[in-house]
């Protein structure tokens, strides 16, 4: 769990699901910056103390931000800027801050109904 974010993962330590614990209309609506066009291809390691059930709870400041131009939905974490950006898979890229902490996970090309 990251804030009000679960990240799962599967037995080859890909991400096979985000879950928002938050209503669509708690979302804020923002122009994001656009993502640099080319982007190079990353695995993000999640270092946490993990329970003997592999779940992990992370009490982080998390935004949910919505931009239905770009049809992007950004989880952004603190007030961190995202420095570096790198495609972890199809239509999920994450920013990172000068330091490789995370500072933004993004979804794109996604329909936006809020």
């Amino acid at each position: 769990m990251l804030g009000n974010l679960e990240v799962a993962f599967d037995d080859r330590e890909r991400i096979c699901l985000l879950e928002i614990r938050t209503n669509p209309i708690d979302w804020t609506a923002e122009n994001f910056l656009s993502l640099p066009q080319h982007r190079e291809s990353a695995a993000v390691r999640f270092v946490a103390d993990y329970d003997l059930h592999g779940i992990a709870t992370l009490d982080v400041s998390l935004r949910i931000c919505r931009d239905h131009a770009q049809h992007a939905l950004g989880f952004k974490f603190g007030d961190y800027v995202a420095w570096r950006w790198a495609d972890v898979a199809n239509g999920l890229a994450i920013g990172v801050t000068q330091d490789d902490y995370l500072s933004e996970l993004r979804l794109l090309n996604v329909e936006l109904d809020v």
